[in-house]
């Protein structure tokens, strides 16, 4: 072998192997992107469920009656469910609202807790 033949095939190795660095960079930049793009797409969908939560739980002080209830619905893509006790650790009349918000057949985004007084 020459060693212009010799080069030439150093060269080519070179080449290869800066390809590969490239393609294992691009992996991970691709990677790192994809997991910006989820943590978006959560924080957006987390948001939105604490904006349904705060207004169902400024629905529920209000309009709902005295005593134990459960209620749910779906608002904005999200399913919420309340629930109205009573909580007797703070005194006679006082109850505890649950709020409770998420993705449909998901886990709990937001969860938000009140007292009502005099009810």
């Amino acid at each position: 072998m020459t060693p212009a033949h010799r080069e030439r095939g150093s060269v080519v190795a070179e080449a290869l192997v800066a390809v590969l660095i490239i393609a294992a960079m691009a992996g991970l930049w691709f990677d790192t992107l994809t997991q910006g793009v989820r943590q978006q797409r959560t924080l957006a969908d987390r948001r939105i469920a604490i904006l349904v939560a705060q207004s169902q739980l400024a629905a529920a002080s209000v309009m709902y009656a005295a005593g134990v209830q459960d209620s749910s619905g779906s608002n904005a893509g999200m399913d919420w469910r309340i629930r109205i006790e009573p909580y007797p650790e703070a005194g006679e009349g006082v109850e505890k609202i649950t709020v409770s918000v998420g993705k449909p057949g998901g886990a709990a985004l937001a969860n938000l807790q009140s007292l009502r007084f005099g009810q």
